[in-house]
């Protein structure tokens, strides 16, 4: 069980975030529908590098086979 104090803290830091929540620099999505669409959006955006996290199994699926192709891995 928390004691008051850290209750009393968690409150305050969650409304200070939903305070601040409409002035956050937030952009609206980009839905991009393919991979190969990605090399555009990384040059507008000025992306020089990517990192992928996944795990083995979806590698050795060939999932990521089309993301490394267009990103020349």
């Amino acid at each position: 069980m928390m004691n008051i104090a850290s209750k009393a803290f968690c409150r305050v830091f969650q409304t200070a975030f939903r305070l601040a929540l409409p002035i956050l620099p937030y952009r609206e999505p980009e839905i991009v529908n393919s991979c190969p669409e990605l090399g555009s959006v990384f040059k507008k955006e000025n992306i020089k590098s990517v990192l992928i996290v996944t795990d083995k199994g979806i590698v050795n699926n060939g999932l990521t086979a089309p993301l490394e192709a267009v990103l020349g891995g």
